[in-house]
C-alpha cells in the first residue's frame, strides 16, 4: 500500500511541476497544422531484386533509413510537435507526417520530401521501334496511375527526367499551346481542376520545316494533361499567331514591306481586316538569333541543340530578332564575328550560348502586313474573339516516344546502377583544379560500376541528379576502384551543396507527395470544448448515480477516483511524451466509464460480502481480490483491440488505440489499488 501511495504521490508531483495541463503536447487536430502523405517509391528495388526475401529486406532497410532521415529533416524546421509513421495501403507504403504549425509550409514540404535521386544512363542503342514504343507507353501509363493517386505532375517530371519525361507548365491561348491541344478538344472537354483520365498519344509539338535547320524537331510521344484553369480574359495585346488562328488561310493576303504601315492591333478598313506587323528593327542593324542558358557546361551542347536532341540542363532564353544594342544588354560580353554561327559567353557557373541564324543591316526593312477581305460584322466578331481570348493554364507531363539514354545496367548481373548502391559523396578537384563531386559506391556498386564501364569504353555515360542531367562524359577506360567524379564547371559552393544534398538528402527511395491536408485549430478547439463539456457532464452524472445507488461517501470516492485517473493519465502523457489529440480525448472520456466499472464491481462485491456476514474490513479486502479477475480480463480484452489499432490502424486510430492502452495501464496499475486504499480509509473507518 505504501508503494502504491508513493507512486501516486510521485506522479502527482511530476504533473504539477511540469505545468499541469498546460504542458501537454497537443495533436494537430487541436493545435492546427498540416498532414503530408508521401508515397514511398520502391520501383527501383522491384526492378533490381527478384528474390522476394531479398526484396523485403531491402525495402525494410530503406524504410528504416527514411524514417531516421525524415526525423533529421523535421528537426531542421524546429518543430517538436510532429509525428511520422509508415502505413501500408493497397499494397503500397506511405509515409504520413503530421506537423504542428510551421512558419513556411512550402519550405517544410521541400525539406521533408527532398529527393536527390542519383541515376546513371548509357547511350540508348535500342533499334526495335515496336519494343521502344511499348516500353514508353507502359511508362506513361505508370505515371498516369501515380498522378491519379495524387502525385503531382511536377514531381513525376523531376524524378523521371532521366527517362525522357518532361514537365511543362503552360499558359496562353489555344494558338499558343502545343500542337496536340490545337488539333484536339482536350482543353475544352477537360473540367477545370481535373486530370486527364487517358493518355494522349501522338504529336505533341509540330515545328515548321524551316526551323529544322535551327535544331527544332517535332516531338511525338505520350501526354498527360492537368487543366489548372480555363477563363476568358479581356486584352488589347495579341500576337500574329492569335490573329492567324482566327482567319481562314485561303482568304489571307500577306504584304511584305507595305508603305505607310500602322503598328498596333488589328483593325477594319476598306473592306479588309488588317493586322500590321510592327517593324522589328527599324533603321538598326540586328540579328536573328537563339539564346540558350546552361547552368553547367555540358559536353557537346551545341551539337545537341543543332541535332534537336536536348536532354536537359539547357534553357531557351530567346528566339527571334534583336537589335545590336538589345543583344548587348541581353548577353553582356557578346561579340559577333561575320560568318560565325555559335558564340559562347561565360556567365557565372555556366554559360550563355548564342546561335546566329541571320543578320540585318540598317538599310533593310522587316515588315509584314496581313489582310483579310471580309464584311464589317465578321471583322467585328473576329476582333471580339481576339480581344476576349480563352486563356488556358495547363500542366502537362510529356513522355517522348524515344529516349536518348537508357539505365546503366550491369551486363553480367543485370543490376541497375543507381542511388541504391551509393555510399557517400565528397567535394574534390579535377586535374585542372576545378571543383568536382566525387562519388563512392558500396561494395556491390563497385563491381557493377566496373562491369558497366568495361563494357562501354568510348561511349558516353550520363549522370543525373534529381532527374537533371549534370554531365555526360565519355568513358575512356574501365573504372574498378568504386569511385567516379561529377564535373560541370561547379563553383566550390555549388560542389559543396551538391555533395551535401547527396549525403543528407538522397533518400534510398523517393518520396512522392500525394496528399496535403491543412487543419485549422478552430475546429479542434470547438471539438475540444464539446468533449470537455461531455466529460464534465459525465462526471456529474456518475456522481449523481453513485449517490443515489450507494450513498454520498461511496459517490465521493468514485469522483476522487475519476479525478485521480485524469491526473495520473496526464502525468503519464508527459512522461512518455505522447501527443494528445481529439481521438485521444475521446478515448479518455470512454475510459472514465471503464474506471467507474471497476469501482462498481468492487462496491458490489463489498456489499455482497458484508451481507454474508463478513466484517466491513474483510469485505473490502476480499472484494478487491474477487473483482480483480473481472476487471483485469475486461480491460485486457479491450487492450487487445487497442493494440490492433496501434499497429494496424491509420494515424487517427493509432492515437485512439495508444490512449486506450495508456488508460488501461493507469486503471490496472494505479486506480484499482487506489480503490482499495480509499474504501478502507473512508468506508471502513466511518462505519
Amino acid at each position: 500500500m505504501r508503494y502504491v501511495l508513493g507512486l501516486l504521490v510521485s506522479l502527482f508531483i511530476v504533473f504539477v511541476r511540469q505545468g499541469g495541463l498546460s504542458g501537454i503536447k497537443l495533436g494537430m487536430d487541436l493545435a492546427g497544422g498540416v498532414r503530408l502523405t508521401y508515397l514511398i517509391d520502391y520501383s527501383k528495388y522491384d526492378a533490381q531484386y527478384t528474390d522476394a526475401n531479398e526484396l523485403a529486406a531491402a525495402k525494410k532497410n530503406a524504410r528504416d533509413i527514411i524514417t531516421v532521415q525524415i526525423d533529421d529533416r523535421i528537426s531542421q524546421l524546429g518543430v517538436s510537435n510532429y509525428d511520422a509513421t509508415t502505413q501500408l495501403i493497397d499494397g503500397k507504403e506511405y509515409m504520413v507526417i503530421e506537423l504542428g504549425w510551421v512558419p513556411d509550409i512550402e519550405a517544410a514540404k521541400n525539406i521533408i520530401g527532398k529527393t536527390v535521386e542519383l541515376e546513371f544512363g548509357l547511350e540508348n542503342d535500342v533499334i526495335d521501334a515496336a519494343a521502344v514504343a511499348s516500353e514508353r507507353q507502359a511508362l506513361a501509363e505508370s505515371l498516369l496511375q501515380q498522378a491519379t493517386e495524387g502525385v503531382s505532375l511536377e514531381q513525376l517530371g523531376s524524378t523521371n527526367g532521366s527517362k525522357g519525361v518532361s514537365y511543362l507548365s503552360l499558359s496562353g491561348t489555344l494558338s499558343q499551346m502545343p500542337t496536340l491541344y490545337q488539333e484536339s478538344d482536350i482543353l475544352d472537354t477537360l473540367a477545370t481542376g481535373t486530370l486527364s483520365t487517358t493518355i494522349a498519344a501522338g504529336l505533341f509539338q509540330d515545328y515548321p520545316d524551316e526551323l529544322a535547320q535551327y535544331g527544332y524537331a517535332d516531338q511525338s510521344g505520350y501526354t498527360i494533361t492537368y487543366l489548372v484553369d480555363r477563363a476568358v480574359q479581356e486584352t488589347n495585346s495579341y500576337d500574329s499567331a492569335a490573329f492567324l488562328a482566327q482567319v481562314p488561310d485561303a482568304t489571307l493576303v500577306t504584304i511584305t514591306n507595305p508603305t505607310n504601315i500602322q503598328t498596333g492591333t488589328a483593325y477594319y478598313a476598306d473592306g479588309k481586316l488588317v493586322y500590321p506587323m510592327e517593324a522589328v528593327l527599324p533603321n538598326q542593324s540586328g540579328y536573328n538569333l537563339e539564346i540558350y542558358r546552361t547552368d553547367t557546361m555540358i559536353d557537346g551542347v551545341t551539337d545537341q541543340i543543332d541535332a534537336g536532341t536536348i536532354t536537359g540542363g539547357i534553357a531557351t532564353v530567346y528566339n527571334g530578332w534583336l537589335a545590336a544594342d538589345q543583344v548587348a544588354l541581353a548577353v553582356p560580353g557578346f561579340t559577333y564575328t561575320p560568318g560565325q554561327t555559335w558564340t559562347t559567353v561565360a556567365a557565372g557557373s555556366g554559360a550563355t550560348l548564342v546561335k546566329i541564324t541571320d543578320t540585318k543591316t540598317t538599310d533593310q526593312t522587316l515588315f509584314e502586313q496581313y489582310e483579310y477581305t471580309t464584311d464589317e460584322a465578321t471583322a467585328n466578331t473576329l476582333l471580339d474573339a481576339l480581344t476576349h481570348p480563352t486563356i488556358y493554364t495547363v500542366e502537362a507531363l510529356f513522355v517522348a516516344d524515344t529516349q536518348p539514354w537508357k539505365a546503366a545496367t550491369d551486363p553480367q548481373s543485370g543490376d541497375i546502377l543507381n542511388g541504391a548502391f551509393f555510399e557517400y559523396a565528397a567535394v574534390g578537384s579535377t586535374q585542372f583544379g576545378e571543383p568536382s563531386v566525387n562519388i563512392t559506391f558500396n561494395d556491390a556498386g563497385k563491381q557493377i560500376f566496373c562491369n558497366i564501364t568495361a563494357a562501354n569504353v568510348n561511349k558516353q555515360m550520363a549522370i543525373f541528379v534529381g532527374g537533371e542531367l549534370k554531365t555526360n562524359p565519355v568513358i575512356n577506360e574501365k573504372i574498378c576502384g568504386g569511385q567516379t567524379q561529377i564535373t560541370g564547371s561547379f563553383t566550390r559552393e555549388e560542389a559543396t551543396q551538391l555533395a551535401r544534398d547527396l549525403n543528407e538528402g538522397a533518400l534510398p527511395a523517393p518520396l512522392m507527395l500525394v496528399q496535403e491536408e491543412k487543419v485549422s485549430p478552430t475546429l479542434g478547439i470547438q471539438a475540444l470544448n464539446h468533449i470537455l463539456w461531455a466529460g464534465l457532464i459525465g462526471i456529474v452524472a456518475i456522481a449523481l448515480y453513485m449517490t443515489l445507488v450507494y450513498g454520498w461517501r461511496w459517490a465521493l470516492i468514485s469522483v476522487a477516483i475519476l479525478v485521480a485517473f485524469i491526473i495520473f493519465l496526464f502525468a503519464g502523457l508527459k512522461i512518455i511524451g505522447a501527443v494528445l489529440g481529439l481521438s485521444g480525448l475521446a478515448a479518455i472520456i470512454l475510459s472514465l466509464g471503464m474506471s467507474v466499472d471497476a469501482t462498481i464491481l468492487v462496491y458490489e462485491r463489498i456489499i455482497e460480502n458484508h451481507h454474508n456476514g463478513q466484517s466491513l474490513r474483510d469485505s473490502i479486502i476480499d472484494a478487491h481480490k474477487q473483482a480483480w479477475s473481472a476487471v483485469r480480463d475486461g480491460n485486457l480484452s479491450t487492450g487487445m483491440i487497442a493494440l490492433l489499432l496501434v499497429f494496424m490502424g491509420v494515424n487517427i486510430f493509432k492515437w485512439f488505440g495508444t490512449m486506450m492502452v495508456l488508460n488501461i495501464v493507469v486503471v490496472l496499475a494505479l486506480l484499482y489499488p487506489l480503490i482499495k486504499i480509499l474504501t478502507l480509509k473512508f468506508i471502513h473507518k466511518t462505519k
